[in-house]
């Protein structure tokens, strides 16, 4: 019987002194003292803890969470511009000596002498510009003339990705040709260009007379060189380079570093 007693009377004992070092513990307790505890006293300490907390907290948030809603992460986007030809209006292509109709434009394979985007930087092409020197046959009027983008050139020959009919674009000025189906990636490689539809000659060759892009040989920006070139604009064959001039075609866009495209947690 004072056995039991006394096993009780010892029970009691370490519950006080639990609940006596609990309800002392605070932001004054070190971390040896905390190691130093019992696993039983590390939970009562911890408990008494969230217990206070709970004592002086407020009604909390009382507002309604919006749910379903998509949050993105802000990117650290630029915008960036492909610019070869230095504004000066020099005249038209010349169509090569080949039976077919060809788009007048650039090969953009860099900006400012390096690749377009690298392998750190996604770059997204949302717009083109085009000096337009000719449409539908007049230099001073408006009308319509099919832009079109190519893919990088394998040897003589570029798949044709998109082309469209651009409508309102004013002769012997810069248009705006926005790009519907957008150029994404990193080190870009395309060519874009503004469709002739005269047809030229197995005998010689024929300068652009109906939809022309204005070409620019005063020079380059920064030293980047001629870009100026013409392919077949549907089949995408006989791609011709322009060493001597850049057609005035400017491409636009924005470019996003790629560690900022997607992200994990551990």
């Amino acid at each position: 019987m004072r056995k039991t007693a006394l096993v009780l009377i010892l029970a009691l004992l370490v519950a006080g002194a639990i609940h006596v070092t609990a309800e002392n513990v605070g932001k004054n307790i070190t971390p040896d003292e905390f190691s130093g505890m019992s696993k039983a006293e590390r939970q009562a300490a911890a408990q008494a803890l969230k217990n206070a907390d709970s004592a002086t907290a407020g009604p909390g948030f009382q507002g309604t969470l919006r749910t379903g809603t998509k949050h993105s992460v802000p990117a650290r986007t630029v915008n960036i511009s492909i610019t070869y030809d230095t504004g000066t209006f020099t005249g038209v292509g010349t169509i090569p000596a080949v039976a077919d109709n060809f788009s007048f434009g650039n090969h953009f394979d860099s900006v400012n002498g390096d690749p377009i985007g690298g392998t750190k930087n996604t770059v997204t092409i949302t717009q083109l510009t085009a000096f337009m020197a000719i449409v539908d046959g007049d230099t001073t009027g408006t009308g319509g003339a099919f832009a079109t983008i190519f893919g990088p050139p394998v040897g003589t020959v570029a798949p044709s990705l998109k082309s469209a009919n651009i409508a309102g674009l004013q002769a012997g000025a810069f248009n705006t040709i926005a790009i519907a189906t957008t150029i994404t990636g990193t080190n870009l490689n395309f060519m874009a260009g503004i469709w002739n539809p005269t047809a030229g000659s197995t005998a010689g060759t024929n300068p652009c007379a109906t939809d022309c892009v204005g070409f620019d040989n005063a020079g380059t920006v920064a030293g980047q060189g001629n870009h100026g070139m013409a392919i077949e604009d549907f089949g995408g064959g006989n791609f011709t380079p322009n060493t001597t001039a850049n057609a005035m075609l400017r491409a636009t866009g924005s470019l996003v570093p790629v560690e900022l495209m997607r992200f994990s947690v551990d």
